[in-house]
């Protein structure tokens, strides 16, 4: 699917693997779980455009000098946009799929889309994709409700 992903696994939300397993939850229950959790994680994800900052809350490198100028040449009267926006791409094709029935993918099939999580001949990383505390927290309440909900 995509070219940079963060992939979550049900089964390693710590605790609640047990709950996940003794709740019998129905191939379409936990489908629905991990659609929810998909939503999540891509919420989580593109918010990071917005804050500018990777998943540990480091802000983002800014654009070099080079590449502020070919934008200006490129797009005159434009105003620069925040890093990693551009058109507007990587942002918008964040997705997520089902891998099995335990994980969701969440990524960008963006072919630039490792460049910018994983830095490339002296582009930095700017990572947008990974799990912090935070959000697995999130996450593990989505899971409680969710199990709650069916109990």
């Amino acid at each position: 699917m995509a070219q940079a992903a963060v992939t979550f696994d049900l089964k390693e939300i710590g605790g609640l693997a047990k709950l996940l397993n003794d709740s019998k939850l129905t191939a379409s229950e936990r489908r629905g779980l991990l659609e929810d959790a998909g939503d999540i994680i891509q919420r989580q994800t593109e918010n990071r455009f917005d804050e500018q900052r990777d998943p540990e809350g480091i802000t983002w490198k800014e654009l070099a000098e080079k590449t502020v100028e070919y934008y200006r040449r490129k797009f005159p009267g434009r105003q620069t946009r925040p890093v990693l926006i551009g058109k507007g791409n990587l942002l918008h094709h964040m997705t997520f799929q089902l891998n099995g029935s335990d994980s969701v993918i969440v990524g960008s099939p963006d072919v630039y889309a490792a460049v910018h999580q994983f830095g490339y001949k002296g582009i930095p990383a700017r990572p947008y994709l990974g799990m912090v505390p935070d959000n697995i927290e999130e996450l593990e309440r989505l899971v409680q409700t969710f199990i709650a909900e069916r109990l």
